[in-house]
């Protein structure tokens, strides 16, 4: 974890914090890694601009591990293979509720009998990829997700798409890093209404 790591059955809780501009080899994860069956909270975190040299630029989730995030943005994190956030191997999950993900793939990944899963509700992933493995399954509720389920490659056989939108979420300056919506984006009023 180039920014932060977690591991060894902890369970850390990060608010209004931004992890930017770091680099990790070795195990990745070079915004953040979680690992060795810890389970970590998110809300109101920026992970923007992080790189590794191996898989989760942004986010690496492995190893029976949970990440759940709230009101977060995860933006413009690169690796290898399109792995911008990196969840697996084996038994990992990660739960997304008002997150914007932007420009850096997802991969999920399961193992054998232990299954990889992502949840993503009142989310957007824009410009981000999303390739789930054997074992691994992905479940998109009231959420903009591009190229909507079809956009999603590898094995969908465990996932569910549900009031998906596939649309240009209309970013006000996604260039300059700025993902708040515009008065006309199709995401306004647009989330689960309960």
């Amino acid at each position: 974890g180039g920014g932060f790591y977690a591991g060894t059955g902890s369970s850390p809780v990060l608010k209004r914090v931004t992890i930017i501009n770091n680099q990790a080899g070795g195990n990745g994860g070079g915004g953040v890694y979680i690992g060795g069956s810890s389970n970590a909270t998110l809300d109101s975190v920026s992970i923007t601009g992080n790189s590794t040299t191996v898989l989760g630029g942004g986010i690496r989730v492995s190893g029976f591990s949970t990440i759940t995030a709230t009101r977060s943005e995860i933006n413009n994190n690169s690796s290898p293979n399109n792995a911008g956030s990196y969840l697996g191997e084996p038994g990992s999950a990660a739960n997304f509720t008002q997150c914007t993900i932007n420009n850096g793939g997802i991969y999920l990944q399961g193992h054998n009998e232990w299954n990889t899963g992502a949840t993503f509700n009142n989310s957007i992933v824009w410009e981000s990829p999303i390739h789930t493995e054997a074992n691994s399954d992905i479940h998109v509720t009231y959420s903009l997700l591009q190229g909507g389920e079809e956009g999603v490659t590898g094995d969908v056989s465990g996932s569910s798409f549900s009031y998906v939108i596939d649309e240009d979420p209309l970013f006000t300056d996604s260039a300059s890093g700025d993902l708040s919506l515009t008065d006309t984006s199709p995401c306004i009023d647009a989330g689960d209404p309960g």
